[in-house]
């Protein structure tokens, strides 16, 4: 589980060589309440990144999704608001 601060950009990168993909990004709060959705910026060369900045304390998810040779592929990183700083 990955520690913010509220205000903190957190960045979920998604690499894949030899296939297209065009990954989406669910963000959960830890009541599981979407609270954003969006789509991956493509970098090149297979690199994926999507941005995400925490704006209210609590724990997120933030799930990726992709599809690729009709495989579905999921991906999830957990992230945790620390009020008063982050060790």
């Amino acid at each position: 589980m990955e520690k913010v601060l509220i205000g903190d950009t957190v960045k979920f990168t998604w690499i894949n060589s030899g296939v297209t993909m065009s990954p989406t990004m669910e963000v959960f709060t830890g009541s599981e309440t979407v609270v954003n959705t969006g789509t991956f910026t493509d970098s090149g060369a297979g690199h994926y990144y999507y941005d995400y900045t925490v704006s209210s304390g609590g724990y997120y998810r933030l799930k990726a999704t992709g599809t690729a040779s009709s495989k579905t592929y999921v991906r999830d990183k957990l992230v945790k608001d620390v009020t008063g700083g982050v060790n």
